[in-house]
Parts: C-alpha cells; sequence; structure tokens
C-alpha cells in the first residue's frame, strides 16, 4: 500500500489573480494550480537613506489593490538566492529552465517584503511555516518559497519567505559612533522580527492560523533562528523552530568584536569623521563592497543587549523553552564547498593529505590531525560505511562528520534538550541527491535537503523521501511533533535518539559516537 502522509488537497483557488487583504491594504496575486501566490507584500517601511543601519519600521498604507504579482527586492549583496546559482540552481530545476521566477530578482535596500502561499485566502486556520533563507548574513532571499507550491498543496498549510537587510545593510554596528545606531548591529534581525509580528497580525486574512506559526532554515536561515530564539521579543511570535545545517551560536558576537569590525570596514571605505552621514550618502555599491571586502562572514547579529542578549556561556540561549525544535544536518555538507580536485581523490594516500592539510575552505576545515589520526579516521568510517562510498565520497563524508557543521548540529541538540522543557527532534540526512547537472553533487550535501522538503522536486528518482520530509514538516506544523502515522520519530534524549533521512528513513541512537571518539583520539 503506498504511504500516505497528511491530509493532501488539490487546489483550491479558482480565481486568476486571487485577492488578500492586509492591515496596509489589498493585495493581488496569481493562481499557481490551486494555490495563491503572492510576491513582494511589505511588511516594513523604507530602510534607505537617513533610515539606512535603522531598525526596520512598519509600511505606509496604500489605497486600491496592490499588484503582488511580481517579485519585490531582495537585499543588496554580492549572489541571490540558492535556486539563482548554477549549480545549486540546476539541481532545484532539474536541469531544466526554472519555472517558479525564483531567478527573477532585482537587489535594493528597500527589501522588507514577504512572499506568502496559501490554499485559499481568508478561509481557515491552516499551520503556517515562515521560512528564512541562508547564504550566512550576507546573502540569499526569500524567493525561493515561490517553487513550494507542492508543500502547501499537499499539506494544507500557508508558508511564508522573507527578504531581510543582510551584510553592512543589515549588521554594521555603529553604536559606539553614535548612540542615536545603538540597534544596527541588529538591524537585520529586527526586520526578522518585524515581519513575524506581520504574519502575527495578517496571516488570519490569507487562511493561516497566528497562534500556529513555525519557521523554519537552512544553513544562515538555521543560525538566524537560533538568534530569533534568544530574542525576547518573539517569545510569543514562534511556536515550533526547525534549525537545518546552522553553526555557531547566537549572543558571542559582541559589541567590541563588532565594533571591531566596522573599523575595518570604514578603513576599507577611507572614512575618518563625519561616519554616519556620509555612510548614508554613499551608494548602496560602494556599502555591498567594503562589506565583501572583509569575507563572506564579516558581519552577523551584535548581542547589543537591547534586542540580543549577550551570552558568555556555552550553550544556546532560549528565552521560550516551551518552543519544539527540529534540528540536524547532512552528513557530505562539505561536498558543497570542496574542489573539483578533492572530489576526484582516488587513493588512501590523497585522502590522508586532505584531511592533514584541509578539505574544502578554511572555515570547514578540521582541526589540526596528523596522518596517523586521519589513517584511524579512514578506518572507522569505512567500517560504517553503508553504501560501498568510493574514496572521494568517504572523504566529503569524514570532513563533514568530524568538522564544524556536523558538530554544531550535535551540540545544538545537547544544549537544546538539556533547557527544552518542550522536545528536541535530531536528523542526519544521508540522502545521496541526483543530480543530472553536476556529477560531484551526488552526495548528500549542503543544502541538497531544502527542496524535498519544500517539494521543490523535478528528480523523480527523489520524489518518495521528498514526500517523506515534506509529510515530517507538515506534521510538525500541525501538532509539533513530526511523527507519521508508520513512522515514530522519538525525541532527543540521552540516548542521542536520530531519525536517519534515507531512502528508508529510520531512528538509530548516536549514530555519529564512532566518528566523535575517532576525533578525539
Amino acid at each position: 500500500m503506498r504511504e500516505q502522509y497528511g491530509n493532501p488537497v488539490f487546489g483550491r483557488v479558482t480565481q486568476k489573480y486571487p485577492v488578500a487583504d492586509t492591515e496596509y491594504g489589498k493585495v493581488a496575486g496569481e493562481n499557481r494550480n490551486g494555490i495563491a501566490v503572492f510576491r513582494g507584500i511589505p511588511y516594513g517601511g523604507s530602510c534607505d537613506g537617513k533610515n539606512r543601519f535603522l531598525p526596520a519600521r512598519e509600511p505606509k498604507a496604500w489605497t486600491g489593490i496592490r499588484d503582488c504579482r511580481k517579485n519585490g527586492s531582495i537585499a543588496v549583496q554580492e549572489g541571490g538566492s540558492i535556486t539563482a546559482s548554477w549549480d545549486f540552481g540546476n539541481y532545484f530545476s532539474g536541469g531544466n529552465p526554472e519555472p517558479f521566477g525564483c531567478n527573477q530578482e532585482i537587489r535594493g535596500e528597500n527589501c522588507l517584503v514577504l512572499n506568502v502561499l496559501t490554499p485559499q485566502p481568508g478561509e481557515g486556520k491552516r499551520p503556517v511555516i515562515v521560512y528564512i533563507h541562508g547564504g550566512g548574513f550576507a546573502s540569499g532571499s526569500g524567493t525561493t518559497v515561490l517553487g513550494a507550491d507542492g508543500l502547501v498543496r499537499e499539506q494544507d498549510i500557508v508558508l511564508v519567505g522573507i527578504n531581510h537587510r543582510l551584510n553592512a545593510f543589515g549588521f554594521l554596528y555603529l553604536g559606539e559612533i553614535e548612540k542615536d545606531f545603538l540597534e544596527s548591529g541588529t538591524a537585520g534581525m529586527t526586520d526578522l522580527v518585524l515581519a513575524l509580528k506581520w504574519v502575527h497580525k495578517n496571516i488570519g486574512f490569507f487562511g493561516g492560523d497566528p497562534e500556529n506559526v513555525i519557521v523554519m532554515g537552512e544553513s544562515g536561515g538555521g543560525i538566524k533562528i537560533a538568534t530569533l530564539l534568544a530574542m525576547p521579543e518573539t517569545a510569543s511570535l514562534i511556536k515550533g523552530a526547525v534549525m537545518e545545517s546552522a553553526f555557531g551560536k547566537p549572543g558571542r558576537y559582541t559589541t567590541d568584536m563588532a565594533a571591531d569590525t566596522t573599523a575595518h570596514f570604514l578603513y576599507q571605505l577611507g572614512i575618518k569623521d563625519n561616519v554616519i552621514a556620509r555612510l548614508q550618502e554613499l551608494p548602496d555599491s560602494h556599502i555591498c563592497g567594503a562589506a565583501f571586502s572583509l569575507g563572506p562572514f564579516a558581519f552577523e547579529p551584535a548581542a547589543d543587549g537591547i534586542h540580543l542578549p549577550f551570552n558568555a556561556k556555552d550553550g544556546f540561549p532560549m528565552v521560550n523553552p516551551q518552543v519544539p525544535i527540529i534540528v540536524g544536518s547532512s552528513e557530505d555538507e562539505l561536498a558543497a564547498f570542496a574542489s573539483e580536485q578533492e572530489h576526484k581523490i582516488q587513493t588512501e594516500e590523497e585522502m590522508i593529505h586532505a584531511i592533514v592539510n584541509g578539505c574544502g575552505p578554511g572555515w570547514m576545515r578540521l582541526p589540526e590531525t596528523t596522518p596517523s589520526k586521519a589513517r584511524e579516521l579512514i578506518r572507522v568510517f569505512r567500517s560504517m560505511d553503508r553504501k560501498g562510498d568510493d574514496n572521494a565520497h568517504l572523504l566529503m563524508k569524514i570532513c563533514t562528520m568530524c568538522g564544524p557543521l556536523e558538530q554544531a548540529a550535535f551540540e545544538h541538540a545537547v544544549y537544546c534538550s538539556a533547557q527544552n522543557a518542550g522536545s528536541v527532534f535530531r536528523y542526519l540526512n544521508a540522502y545521496d541527491a541526483p543530480h543530472r547537472v553536476i556529477p560531484e553533487k551526488r552526495f548528500s550535501w549542503h543544502g541538497a535537503d531544502l527542496p524535498l522538503q519544500l517539494r521543490i522536486v523535478l528528480h523523480p528518482e527523489s520524489e518518495a523521501v521528498s514526500k517523506r520530509l515534506a509529510a515530517f514538516l507538515g506534521a510538525f506544523a500541525r501538532t509539533g511533533d513530526p511523527s507519521l502515522p508508520n513512522l515514530n520519530w522519538a525525541p532527543f534524549s540521552a540516548a542521542c535518539e536520530t531519525m536517519i533521512i534515507d531512502d528508508c528513513c529510520r531512528i538509530e541512537c548516536d549514530p555519529t559516537r564512532p566518528y566523535r571518539e575517532a576525533m578525539s583520539l
């Protein structure tokens, strides 16, 4: 008997251009196979000119019906949504022309807009999933959700994707220069808070339940969610959270550290006096160029003591420990960042050399490792190999499972479980994603699970696992528990229960323990 998940619907919207109310005015969207899709709805006001670096403000109301059939602006950045990149985008689209309009992105400072997909505006109280995009704190966009009408249709949910300020525009700390800008180091996070408040007040017009809103994000989106959970003003706005492939701890980036980054940023621009006025007058391209000259991870939310308290302890601060959480990672994350040469490694000696000397970008590399330790890691991983991985695939797995992304995911599960009075659910994605365009992307690489969950799947061989992942997400949105009728997902405890995501999903107790032990030798 074929597995059936959730309560699938097959489209409800009949109007060509469905209309929904908001507090600020009416909006018109489009009908995609019975799902209403609204693009570029303003949730915030102007943030350029004199408003640059200041906290987000509510938008101005409008008269008539606002046309929300075209994408709103994404944040000023170098990059864009994951679907807009050549290699990742081709995976999301199955190697075909991207059919959802995700790639039609225009950059601009006034980017405080969101996208909404719903089976029926104004009808029902469906669970709401708010997607917060990845790209660290530097790039990305919420347009990815535009291809997720399948998830909305099958799971009968409302889906929201948010654009917000990034890099220096969202996280340049200027509080030591002028007190009116004490909140500038968390401006991008205040955007997200304002968007969640918009959802709380307006999502009922779109058929969603404002009292049942979960947030989900992958990579940088995951750590943004962790940061939101540490911000006191979100305590009543989030009822569940999904953090995928996230690393880092919120509240550890002090204002002193942020001020040091600001000094380097100003040096790049050659600004020594009249700082605020000059920064607010510069073209956005100059701000963006200086920001990215410092590297893609130069900016993050500052623990300003206003929106984000400083957390001096190891751990994972949460203002509402009742929130159920799904947290996890993929076992071949590194494959998304490794070089072409590293993907072609064949011999064990080449593997040892790569492990010792660093495989992948610097921020993904293992701590200092000797040749003997590398050889032991290879032995342990071969003994645990379920799929007969070749050496290149095994190398990706070693450097991922012993590296910072997996360590962060495991620590997040441990910390959240220790303080969470609700439930924490851990997963490990082991599904090798097909990729006809780039054969090297055949692993469970960083971000490969995202289109599967969102049902943006144009690879027929992934259809079954995609439906199961979407069903996990739908169940979690409805109940706070991702378990399915025929597949129980045990909460994370001292036994480290972990859902293995693969062709056959199953619970294993602490599946990464041998890797951690081998790394500690």
